[in-house]
């Protein structure tokens, strides 16, 4: 198969894992991998081949998901540290979300067997200067790190860099994957601008217990949710004003299966995409649909979010495993931010509420002193989010402070909920104007408390009429 020599990530669907695979970041320490170069001096038209090695020193035969190794026929991770003048060169080369793998998809390798693949490193690593390079395997178990030693090979001239043309908005398209294509952006354009407002909008108080952030990106810090918040307005953003290219013919990639691929971007060449066979059997929303890949896809570009895919986190339920064993991997996530904006199942990114009166009043406006009465009114929920149980008390002063308080329990409120509430007491012993202040307690995250507060018109306390008896009278005549 010809490769495809730009610098891409590639996202496919993906439901479940079967059997136990040990990905390239989770390799066995008794698998040893080597890699070996077959020449030391590489000219510019020269492939940049590297041969790898994995021999099992353990007693039970171990299974490997080909994906994440150099077993693929093409390089598909990140399996190299490779340095050019002691700096770090970045992995730029494609990053695969799959459909669940099939017995196909491993190899089995038996104790004291070996497997040896070989991978093209031109493309997936940006080799392009005159200069000595020092090679080493990344996650290569415990004792090929011990006795590891770094290839090194010469690149007797500079590479050319070729820039990617920019396509047509829509290449090898048929008129029903155009219409296709177009209302799942349209899909994506929405679910993106509404993550971007629900993140916005949860009150800084409730973000650490806020259930949607934390499945997906693990437990809050202020840093992290600002990072996400940042990825989630570039994504839509680019969404909303960028114009996105989509190119349906997805063939031609080393270690790619177009029939189980979903979509494929170059992330240094923002905002085109190429859609493979998956992405038009799939729902236009919902989850691992048309309009959450394209969140995917577009959360990779360098100039968007830079985000990842991780072998431990091909679907949902690995996302989640992410998101709770490591939330500085899990922001980094192209799955997480997917996830986070399709939402299904629907979880819950809290809103403030706006506890405020709509009304308050006293049962009786001129009482006796000592004299029983309520205060009356009704509570509502004018914020956007659901309010949780409160309480609201009244109290009643004069000129020398408060001479008493009394309360009742507010039963929880969702948005534009009502509660109406009464509150027994008795007005003070001795007569006078005295002022009635009522306050619903603050919820966390309220979006305005100056609307807690309510008084009363003055309450003018009677003094007590003594009625004396009639009937004691007339038994005395």
């Amino acid at each position: 198969m010809k490769t495809i020599f730009k610098y891409f990530f590639i996202a496919t669907l993906s439901i479940s894992l079967i059997g136990v695979a040990h990905a390239a970041a989770e390799l066995p320490d008794n698998l040893h991998v080597i890699a070996s170069i077959e020449q030391t001096s590489f000219s510019v038209d020269d492939n940049l081949m590297v041969s790898v090695t994995y021999h099992n020193f353990g007693n039970q035969t171990i299974s490997l998901l080909k994906w994440d190794t150099a077993l693929n026929n093409g390089l598909t991770e990140d399996l190299f540290d490779i340095e050019f003048n002691d700096q770090k060169i970045p992995y730029t080369g494609v990053h695969v979300k799959r459909l669940a793998p099939t017995r196909s998809d491993f190899v089995q390798i038996a104790p004291g067997e070996s497997a040896t693949g070989k991978v093209n490193l031109q493309g997936s690593y940006p080799i392009n200067f005159k200069g000595r390079y020092k090679i080493a395997m990344r996650n290569s178990g415990a004792l090929a790190t011990k006795l590891q030693v770094p290839i090194t090979f010469n690149l007797n001239a500079d590479r050319p860099i070729i820039q990617a043309k920019r396509p047509a908005r829509f290449q090898n398209c048929s008129t029903s994957q155009t219409s296709s294509i177009d209302a799942a952006l349209t899909s994506a354009e929405r679910i993106a601008n509404a993550a971007i407002t629900d993140l916005r909008g949860t009150p800084v108080v409730l973000r650490a217990t806020a259930p949607r952030y934390r499945e997906w990106f693990g437990s809050y810090s202020a840093g992290r949710y600002s990072q996400i918040e940042l990825g989630m307005e570039r994504i839509a953003s680019a969404l909303s004003s960028q114009t996105i290219g989509f190119d349906c013919d997805c063939s031609g990639q080393d270690g790619v299966d177009p029939n189980n691929t979903f979509a494929f971007v170059f992330p240094n060449d923002p905002y085109n995409m190429t859609l493979c066979g998956v992405f038009f059997q799939v729902a236009r929303e919902g989850t691992d649909s048309k309009s959450g890949t394209i969140v995917h896809e577009i959360s990779h570009f360098n100039v968007v979010a830079s985000s990842d895919d991780f072998a431990s986190a091909l679907d949902q339920r690995g996302s989640r495993r992410l998101a709770s064993s490591s939330p500085t991997s899990a922001i980094r996530n192209a799955n997480a931010f997917e996830y986070f904006a399709e939402n299904t199942p629907f979880l819950q990114m809290p809103l403030p509420a706006d506890l405020a009166f709509i009304s308050a009043r006293s049962s009786k406006l001129r009482p006796f002193a000592g004299q029983s009465m309520m205060i009356l009114g009704v509570i509502s929920n004018l914020g956007d989010g659901s309010a949780p149980a409160s309480v609201t008390n009244v109290t009643l002063i004069d000129m020398a402070g408060v001479i008493q308080t009394a309360e009742t329990a507010v039963s929880p409120l969702n948005a534009g909920e009502n509660f109406d509430f009464e509150i027994n007491l008795k007005a003070p012993g001795a007569p006078g104007e005295y002022v009635v202040e009522v306050c619903v307690a603050q919820v966390a995250g309220e979006s305005n408390v100056n609307n807690n507060c309510t008084a009363l018109t003055s309450l003018l306390v009677r003094e007590s009429v003594a009625i004396t008896p009639i009937l004691p009278l007339l038994l005395d005549d």
